[in-house]
């Protein structure tokens, strides 16, 4: 073991499952502006995890005001938007500590080496998930974030 690692227990299946399912329980607000990708967000979500929660807002202002009585386990983010893009929503959330718990995940059509996407990792996001992805590879950035929040 190196000097800066840590010595981890090892994860029991069962536990694994009880976190995989619990991620299926999840309180989720998408934030896209892009009515056909949000539909398409939702529908998905709720396809593969149809015990998720699921409320959307078209821009960082309408997130904003839905937050006041919704606190989400996690949050979609489109990071190009009009109004309040998605690096100053992420801001908002990580500074705001009713949401603390609630855990990010970025979503844009950006390349990976844009400074914006550099923006909304400094900004809080736990994650990025680059346009187009595969269902599968959505489903998966969520269950995976929740579960590292939840160790």
């Amino acid at each position: 073991m190196t000097k800066n690692s840590e010595e981890r227990k090892p994860v029991e299946d069962s536990e694994i499952k009880d976190r995989d399912k619990a991620s299926e329980n999840l309180k989720i607000l998408i934030v896209e502006d892009e009515a056909n990708m949000r539909k398409s967000t939702v529908r998905l979500i709720k396809r593969k995890m149809p015990a998720a929660k699921v409320i959307y807002a078209e821009n960082g202002i309408d997130a904003s005001s839905k937050l006041e009585n919704f606190i989400p386990d996690l949050i979609l983010v489109d990071i190009m938007m009009p109004w309040m893009h998605g690096e100053r929503f992420i801001r908002y959330v990580r500074n705001t500590d009713r949401y603390s718990k609630t855990r990010i995940i970025a979503i844009t059509g950006l390349s990976e080496d844009d400074l914006r996407v550099d923006a909304v990792k400094d900004a809080g996001a736990d994650r990025v998930v680059y346009k187009p992805w595969e269902d599968e590879e959505l489903v998966s950035a969520i269950k995976q974030t929740f579960i590292g929040s939840s160790s």
